[in-house]
């Protein structure tokens, strides 16, 4: 068994800023991320949370192998992002009340308890919270970080302040290695217990986080209620895979499009208010199901970008898109198109009345 991770690092002074898709294998339990953040100087240094287990490999638009983040089998210890609102220590006060809350949530719902979880500061305004993948009784799966995103939801709703980020929940995200310093504050992303961070302020923290902390691992022993309890996330999130396989499947054969798409068509998508780009990519993942021609699927796309978008999205961004989801074979479902067209009229929706049709005539 192989297992992978991808890596990047922040280069302040370059034209790009940010280097990615440094994929590094972990062997037998050493991890060559640690010789890649000292070659970085242990600064700005990132990788991914997700662990890829017996990766696919495709080659992108440069020719470059990287992995199939979306159809490789993820591992990766469960993560909480809490970010304060400001720098202020009342903004540092709200990531704590809201900590606070998810921890006790985990306790009663999971039966996790601090020696259970991992906390760190991140170095500028924000705590992380991991919890080993065992303890929560998970097996590796393509759908990871999909289960991940239903049961932070859940911690969420019971949160106060807002702090908690719920949009990290991707099959690549990406966080700042432990005991590597934040670019712009110098302070080390350190490993804290709950008690030191209950009675610290935000400087004294900061001050706390000026030099490399030891880092060491925690109680493991799987939690059988949080088995069960997240055992019905599993099980949908499979459901959901398998709904968007048979989607993909049906689009072969439609000769019109659904409501959802042609509303997607009609309504304009702001640059930072309307998912622009997430929505392009849905378009070119739909149009790439039904079967089209990656040229023909570009020109589409290109058009929508003119009339819809505002402002339209440069040509190369919508070719990079493109080229991303025929490379990848991304399958957006009916769940991404309902939510980035406000669209979903199954009563005239040829997806599901092309069974009801056949069986009529």
């Amino acid at each position: 068994m192989q297992v992978w991770v991808e890596c990047g690092r922040s280069l302040p002074e370059a034209k790009i800023k940010f280097k990615r898709k440094v994929f590094l294998e972990v062997t037998h339990g050493y991890s060559p991320v640690y010789g890649f953040a000292e070659d970085a100087g242990n600064q700005g240094v990132f990788r991914t949370e997700m662990h890829y287990i017996d990766p696919v490999w495709v080659q992108n638009d440069r020719q470059k192998w990287v992995i199939d983040a979306e159809a490789s089998l993820k591992a990766s210890d469960f993560y909480l992002d809490f970010d304060a609102p400001s720098d202020s220590e009342a903004g540092f006060a709200y990531v704590k009340a809201d900590l606070a809350i998810a921890l006790k949530f985990m306790k009663m719902m999971l039966d996790i308890d601090e020696s259970q979880v991992k906390l760190y500061f991140s170095g500028s305004k924000g705590v992380h919270l991991t919890v080993p993948m065992m303890t929560l009784g998970i097996q590796p799966s393509t759908e990871l970080h999909r289960i991940y995103k239903m049961l932070v939801e859940k911690i969420k709703e019971n949160t106060t302040h807002g702090t908690l980020d719920t949009a990290i929940y991707d099959n690549k995200r990406m966080f700042r290695v432990a005991n590597t310093r934040h670019d712009k504050t110098g302070a080390y992303k350190t490993r804290i217990s709950y008690s030191e961070l209950k009675r610290m302020t935000k400087e004294q923290v900061l001050a706390y986080a000026m030099s490399p902390k030891a880092d060491p691992p925690v109680h493991r022993s799987p939690s059988e209620k949080a088995q069960k309890y997240i055992g019905w996330m599993v099980r949908k999130a499979e459901e959901e895979a398998e709904t968007r396989r048979e989607f993909s499947g049906k689009m072969l054969e439609l000769d019109a499009a659904p409501p959802c798409i042609v509303e997607m068509h009609r309504r304009l998508f702001r640059q930072t208010i309307d998912e622009r780009n997430n929505s392009g990519t849905a378009l070119a993942s739909f149009y790439f199901q039904t079967g089209m021609e990656r040229d023909d699927c570009l020109s589409i796309v290109q058009h929508w970008s003119d009339n819809n978008c505002v402002p339209a999205m440069p040509e190369q961004e919508i070719k990079t898109i493109v080229d991303s989801v025929y490379r990848t074979e991304a399958r957006y479902g009916c769940g991404s198109f309902k939510r980035l067209s406000g669209v979903c009229d199954k009563g005239n929706c040829p997806l599901f009345n092309k069974r009801e049709k056949e069986t009529t005539a």
